[in-house]
């Protein structure tokens, strides 16, 4: 399959929550940081932040009239998805995250089966003798 994206307009029907749904990255490069003891560290870019950005890392089922797919939200596109306006919805999104399960996944699913106009891109990939077919948003 080509890297040509293609137009859909779906819903969200599910969103998987593991401990990387929201992760504190860098504010430099972006990537996952780690805490150490009070402060933040990057290990790529060895920059020590207090405070941290906070990305989402979204893999979800994406449903039309056609069926269902299994796609990926990374960066600005999970974070139009989720629109964390407030302090409080970021501290859920993160906090939340880590201790609250389950205000956590209400937000989650209040984020659930609301019409969107997506741009997939999809990407075949090779594990051994296996291929798929990964879906990214």
């Amino acid at each position: 399959m080509g890297s040509k994206p293609y137009f859909i307009n779906a819903y969200i029907s599910y969103i998987k929550t593991d401990d990387n749904t929201v992760y504190p990255s860098c504010i430099k490069c972006k990537k996952k940081v780690i805490k150490d003891t009070q402060y933040y560290r990057c290990e790529v870019c060895n920059e020590t932040v207090d405070q941290p950005n906070f990305n989402y890392n979204l893999t979800t089922r994406i449903e039309d009239c056609t069926g269902n797919i299994y796609a990926r939200f990374f960066g600005s596109q999970a974070l139009q998805i989720m629109h964390p306006t407030t302090p409080k919805q970021f501290n859920i999104a993160w906090v939340g995250a880590q201790n609250d399960e389950k205000e956590f996944k209400e937000l989650l699913h209040s984020k659930m089966y609301i019409p969107h106009n997506l741009m997939i891109s999809a990407k075949q990939n090779s594990f051994g003798q296996n291929s798929r077919i990964d879906y990214y948003v």
